[in-house]
């Protein structure tokens, strides 16, 4: 099994992700504006120029050995999106639902020590069109992480998560709610 150590920038926060292969996964960049929004509240907004790079995987794939205390989530709303920033040095190091039955995570590709482990990016979501939509490109790529994502739940591989109890269902650390107002100066930056 592939395990490709991951740290935050400060390296506080520490830990694996196992299974870090192109198959294990999607390598993907974000264009969407919570993820830019994200990373200018995080203090990287050069992360998400051209998209944010994420690896999308499912969490049982991700342990972390130090650190955990460093774990600073937040969301844009209380059904949206959790981000993990690390509080030592405010990268934001991943990304999961809000709903722990929805065993998605993502992970930042810049907090990987060996990026090149999980291959190139394959695929692309909410690319902006000129028609003012957006669309996502390499649809395949993204069929293959909502089949993951299934595998977790119907396997009961869901419960196995650093970022929820799996009794509750609720995030192992208080998540801090960003106001919409908050959001939107956010993307005027």
């Amino acid at each position: 099994m592939t395990e490709v150590p991951f740290s935050c920038a400060c390296g506080k926060l520490n830990g694996t992700l196992s299974r870090a292969t192109p198959s294990g996964g999607n390598h993907c960049k974000c264009l969407c504006d919570s993820c830019r929004a994200g990373a200018v509240y995080c203090k990287t907004p050069e992360l998400a120029e051209g998209g944010l790079a994420l690896f999308l995987t499912t969490p049982d794939r991700i342990t972390i050995t130090s650190g955990f205390d460093q774990l600073a989530p937040f969301s844009f709303g209380a059904k949206n999106i959790i981000r993990w920033q690390a509080k030592c040095c405010g990268v934001q190091m991943f990304s999961t639902p809000a709903n722990p039955k929805m065993a998605m995570t993502s992970i930042s590709t810049a907090r990987l020590t060996d990026p090149a482990a999980i291959g190139p990016v394959r695929s692309r979501a909410f690319v902006p069109q000129p028609n003012g939509k957006t669309k996502h490109e390499n649809i395949p790529a993204f069929i293959g992480t909502v089949a993951r994502v299934l595998r977790a739940r119907f396997t009961g591989r869901w419960k196995e998560t650093p970022f929820f109890d799996s009794v509750t269902l609720e995030p192992t650390v208080t998540v801090t709610l960003i106001s919409k107002e908050d959001r939107r100066a956010l993307l005027a930056r």
